[in-house]
């Protein structure tokens, strides 16, 4: 009689366990590999626009595989009247889904996708749960699945190019304990639309649009991210997790550089915020060899950016810092 298989679950990791992880990790080849969740937007503009961002980023020679993850069902909350006018119910679940659907759906859509490279670096797994996918979820099936290898949480609207090259030790100082929360650069098309602004640079308000860290993560920081991707500040919130838990998180955009794809500014339903009550934080624009003096006065500078970026956004304004605060070593 054969032994039922035992369900595969992500076991405790400490910090003394990363220390350890960081210090002693045996050589292997180490991929970079983009997560997201893949979903069908209603309006076809931003549908380009997402395939146009997973179609370079298959292109990009120093991304090595890219991962869906995509919740069973789609959602079906109870949503005030308030929320349903901002709902644009577009499509998460992958009832159906198949990479061969999505494959021919991508080709119709954009004649000369990258097929080849779809069938050798896409993989489509799935999640419990339903609507958009949880930073728990994402962080849990890395730490289970990808243990040390580099692994990159991102919009699906954002794209690498070739600085990606620059992600990978010695290179760079990205490890167990450190993690990269990268601003984005706006296509030159895009600028002028944007609220915000590119990111990497005067305009920064505290956005952050990948996350690259190195799994597994300790447990305890995966449960207590269980927050929908799109929430507002999200990245915020979590990077505020992970300094609670030792995990220092940098910013080194003006290397490493992501770009966003939004021109169409259709924006997908109504999110909470997250970052509240003080538990957000920031990761000022950098390089990998830091600009910034030891001595910096971090908590001050986030607090000036974040008070400032709430009312900017209020305003529907773009957002340029007053910050007189010395950077340059």
């Amino acid at each position: 009689m054969q032994k039922k298989a035992k369900k595969r679950e992500l076991r405790e990791t400490s910090i003394s366990d990363l220390k350890k992880l960081k210090e002693d990790s045996k050589p292997f080849k180490q991929k970079t590999i983009l997560v997201s969740q893949w979903y069908w937007p209603k309006d076809s503009r931003r549908t380009s626009e997402l395939i146009k961002a997973l179609d370079l980023n298959l292109r990009n020679p120093f991304v090595d595989e890219i991962h869906l993850l995509q919740p069973t069902v789609n959602s079906n909350k109870v949503l005030s009247k308030k929320e349903k006018k901002k709902v644009n119910d577009d499509n998460y679940g992958v009832k159906n889904w198949n990479l061969n659907q999505m494959k021919n759906n991508f080709v119709q859509l954009k004649s000369n996708f990258s097929i080849n490279l779809f069938r050798k670096k896409v993989k489509l797994s799935t999640v419990l749960g339903e609507g958009r996918l949880q930073a728990s979820d994402a962080f849990n099936y890395s730490s289970t699945m990808l243990r040390g290898h580099i692994v990159v949480l991102h919009n699906l609207d954002i794209y690498f190019d070739k600085t990606l090259a620059l992600i990978r030790p010695p290179k760079s100082d990205l490890n167990y304990m450190t993690s990269y929360f990268l601003s984005r650069y706006e296509e030159e098309d895009n600028e002028a639309k944007s609220m915000i602004g590119t990111q990497c640079g005067k305009s920064f308000i505290g956005s952050h649009d990948a996350i690259v860290f190195i799994p597994p993560l300790p447990k305890r920081l995966v449960e207590r991210c269980n927050f929908e991707l799109g929430s507002w500040g999200i990245e915020n919130r979590l990077l505020w997790e992970f300094e609670r838990f030792g995990i220092k998180g940098r910013n080194p955009c003006e290397d490493i550089k992501i770009w966003h794809s939004h021109s169409s500014q259709y924006k997908s339903s109504w999110m909470p915020q997250i970052n509240t009550d003080g538990r957000s934080s920031v990761a000022f624009p950098d390089k990998l060899v830091s600009k910034f003096k030891s001595d910096f006065p971090w908590d001050l500078a986030r607090e000036v950016v974040e008070r400032e970026a709430v009312q900017v956004r209020a305003k529907g304004k773009k957002y340029k810092p007053n910050l007189d605060i010395d950077k340059k070593k």
